[in-house]
């Protein structure tokens, strides 16, 4: 008698069912799937220790960076206040530079027997304060600001007239005046 003659299983109503069925898959082709998934599970396994230095790596690398940045707030600090600091004073240059051409065009339109003894400067107003021996040449040099593209809304805020102790008329007067921005040309 040989091997391939024994059979245990009755051949005739075994065959046919959805568990013979299911076995002969189990036997030839689930073990490959099994064998796979267990694959997939032991590479998943080790890939965690990989993923775990990883993290550890990058944990370590967030601690020092942030103490690196927590070092450097006192000087980023004084960067900033630098930096503050030179923007106020770029800010009072340009503030004296459009000055400056607003005190040149009122020289170009001052009469010689016009003399001006204060100026006030605010930010965005203009104040003369001064005297002339000439009405004539105070109205010129009224007309002279009013007409300069330097400046708007010029207006004769006081006048006053008086002998000097040589009998000459003196005319004190005070002018109110806004500069035009769209003057300073840098």
């Amino acid at each position: 008698m040989s091997y391939s003659d024994i059979n245990l299983l009755p051949a005739a109503q075994w065959h046919h069912s959805w568990l013979a069925y299911f076995f002969r898959w189990i036997i030839s082709y689930g073990r490959y799937v099994l064998i796979f998934t267990e694959l997939i599970v032991i590479l998943a396994f080790l890939s965690r220790f990989k993923l775990d230095q990883d993290l550890a790596d990058l944990n370590d690398k967030i601690k020092t960076d942030k103490i690196i940045l927590q070092s450097s707030v006192g000087f980023e600090k004084q960067v900033r206040q630098t930096v503050q600091n030179q923007v106020l004073t770029a800010r009072e240059w340009e503030n004296q530079l459009r000055w400056s051409y607003y005190l040149q065009a009122i020289s170009q339109v001052l009469p010689s027997t016009v003399v001006i003894k204060k100026m006030d400067a605010a930010t965005d107003h203009l104040t003369l304060v001064g005297s002339s021996s000439s009405l004539k040449q105070l109205n010129s040099f009224l007309n002279n600001l009013k007409a300069s593209p330097a400046f708007q809304n010029v207006n004769l805020e006081k006048i006053n007239t008086s002998l000097t102790p040589s009998q000459q008329n003196l005319i004190t007067f005070s002018i109110s005046l806004t500069p035009t921005k769209a003057y300073v040309k840098y």
